[in-house]
């Protein structure tokens, strides 16, 4: 008996090592982009409809670009392209008069295509992105290991590219408790972004940035600091999500001054949402309490939310 089940146990540790050896030998998924006509309209009507907020296109445009990589797996751009409207879909969900359960599906895949597109071309922009989701994910499904996790792909993400990715890092964040140790780092990440995007440190208490304006282009890792083709209104939204971040924590002063950085922009007088600011300027004392209520993911709620739960998440960047 005992040296049949030495037998079955040698077989059993052969058969796992087998199958170990099988995958760590198993070939790379192959980067095989390919700038295709379909591909090239997939892409002008994402933009065409992500400019001008047609949060009611996505479906269809998941479709053109789901088709295009289910005939080439290897396509990182339309994989990246998936992910970035499953996130769109999820974050803006209020957009919708009622949010159904479904909803919680987009966070599981645009974690999927982003660490696809990830895998495929090694972009912080998309470990960012994937960090993001991951982190979202986890959240829904409760998973403590996965928050983890999604928390140091995005300390990658971060090394990788700061100027990007202190943002995308901070925004994610902007759901905790005022008094939660994470809301203090979303904070923090938001003043390391100013610095990196100067070159100092910003004074935390008077936090002027009409003294960097001449430092903006659209070059080099330093395009992420100020408004681009892509994100039109990418300065204006970052002041807007920041401001909300020190609101909520209860430092409205400071905030106040966050906010009217975004009058800076020479492209303000166009912005959707400048309204928007305005209102928060004039209401940041009661919003200290507006922003600290909790509510449902799927709720729509009646009163001023933080820019992160709202139907503009995204477009306060990149709404023309």
């Amino acid at each position: 008996m005992n040296t049949r089940n030495t037998i079955l146990g040698l077989i059993a540790l052969t058969l796992t090592a087998c199958s170990t050896l099988a995958q760590w030998t198993a070939p790379d998924k192959e980067k095989k982009w390919s700038h295709t006509k379909e591909y090239r309209q997939a892409e002008g009507l994402f933009w065409k409809s992500f400019h001008s907020g047609q949060y009611q296109n996505i479906p269809g445009l998941l479709e053109l670009f789901k088709r295009i990589y289910s005939e080439n797996p290897g396509h990182y751009k339309a994989a990246a392209r998936i992910g970035f409207l499953h996130t769109w879909a999820l974050s803006e969900r209020r957009r919708m008069k009622v949010i159904p359960a479904t909803i919680i599906d987009h966070a599981s895949l645009c974690q999927k295509y982003f660490k696809e597109a990830y895998q495929l071309k090694d972009d912080p922009r998309y470990l960012g992105f994937w960090a993001s989701c991951t982190l979202a994910e986890a959240e829904i499904h409760g998973q403590e290991r996965d928050l983890r996790k999604g928390f140091f792909m995005m300390k990658d993400a971060i090394s990788d590219w700061p100027q990007f990715n202190y943002f995308t890092g901070g925004y994610v964040l902007s759901n905790r408790k005022a008094d939660d140790d994470l809301l203090d780092l979303a904070i923090d990440w938001q003043w390391k972004n100013l610095d990196v995007c100067t070159g100092e440190s910003v004074n935390r208490d008077n936090p002027d940035y009409s003294q960097y304006m001449n430092q903006e282009t659209k070059k080099g890792v330093m395009r992420a600091c100020w408004n681009s083709k892509k994100a039109p209104h990418n300065f204006e939204g970052f002041f807007l999500n920041m401001g909300d971040l020190l609101v909520k924590k209860g430092k409205v002063e400071t905030a106040k001054k966050i906010y009217k950085n975004a009058k800076l922009s020479k492209n303000y007088s166009t912005w959707p949402y400048r309204q928007v600011l305005e209102n928060r300027i004039a209401q940041a004392d009661k919003n200290v309490e507006e922003f600290r209520k909790e509510f449902k993911a799927g709720e729509i709620p009646g009163h001023p939310m933080m820019m992160f739960n709202t139907s503009y998440s995204c477009m306060a960047c990149h709404q023309k």
